[in-house]
């Protein structure tokens, strides 16, 4: 919408219920920012409110729905006096508590757990106060960031305009022929990024001369600078790898066991075929003329010493 400085407009935003269940909603005003690649990200409904949020005043803060039901929820916008011209965003969140959220225990001397489930909805709330304003990306600087699986590098940008801006951009870091581009989404005015590129998983020690372009409209962002790998970034890089078990060990030691279970079983059965036939008990075949089947049986053992002898 489009309001002059000291105005105050009103404005409703529409709720309905489709699910099955009652629910009962939040409602908060929070601010708009630019998330860490661009685009428009909104603050949590605890977090302080800084910017054009805190011009919004709702006229309910929570409100009660049967399925099926709807409701409209007025709200307030007071434009500061002294606001700086051009666009500004924030947003009213609604939010849903999920319905089993209370703590379930298995036994009475165990601990409870739970899960919770909250459903998050965001209304933009876009004002354009009038005047001069136009996107101005600004890049400060790069930095090496070490993380689990690679060293990133953050590239430092900012939009000192009072206009959303997005672009495209390359980074080039000379010392290892690294050439990436790369997209900036929306990119809201008055806010900074760090943009992770991921760049390296084993760097060496030195200075990396870096530059970096970002196109934005008929205009372009530029910087041109040293990033500095040393004895710091890579006790970091080695402590945060240390920190989770790789899965490769895992599934080498699983391979393993069963190589050895198997070979265990393997030695286990050449052993028992290789038993003296002295020792394996054997089998003779008998006819019984009574009813005409064969049947398997042990030898008898000899008669004692006496019997079936004459005198």
């Amino acid at each position: 919408m489009r309001s002059k400085r000291g105005m105050t407009t009103e404005q409703a935003v529409y709720l309905r219920n489709d699910s099955r269940q009652a629910l009962t909603l939040r409602l908060d005003a929070v601010d708009g920012s630019t998330g860490p690649m661009g685009g428009v990200s909104y603050g949590l409904e605890d977090d302080p409110v800084e910017e054009m949020a805190r011009w919004i005043t709702l006229e309910r803060s929570r409100v009660s729905l049967q399925a099926g039901a709807s409701a409209s929820i007025g709200f307030r916008i007071v434009i500061p006096a002294e606001v700086t011209a051009g666009e500004h965003v924030a947003g009213i969140a609604v939010t849903a508590a999920g319905q089993d959220d209370a703590p379930s225990e298995s036994a009475s001397d165990q601990a409870g757990t739970s899960v919770v489930v909250h459903t998050r909805r965001i209304v933009a709330v876009q004002v354009n106060v009038p005047g001069r304003a136009r996107p101005k990306l600004e890049i400060s600087g790069v930095r090496p960031d070490p993380r689990t699986d690679a060293v990133y590098v953050e590239i430092e940008i900012e939009n000192a305009g009072r206009a959303f801006a997005e672009g495209d951009g390359v980074i080039e870091i000379d010392e290892t022929s690294f050439v990436r581009p790369f997209h900036v989404d929306t990119f809201v005015p008055d806010t900074s990024i760090r943009y992770p590129i991921r760049w390296s998983v084993t760097p060496e020690d030195g200075d990396y001369p870096t530059r970096v372009m970002i196109r934005y409209g008929s205009r372009t962002a530029r910087w041109e600078g040293t990033f500095t790998i040393g004895a710091a970034e890579q006790e970091v890089l080695s402590r945060r790898r240390g920190s989770t078990f790789p899965f490769w060990l895992l599934l080498l030691g699983g391979l393993a066991a069963l190589g050895l279970i198997a070979a265990v079983v393997v030695i286990a059965r050449r052993w028992r075929s290789k038993k003296p036939v002295s020792d394996r008990v054997s089998q003779t075949r008998s006819h019984d003329p009574t009813t005409g089947r064969g049947s398997s049986r042990s030898p008898s053992p000899p008669p004692p010493p006496g019997v079936g002898e004459r005198s």
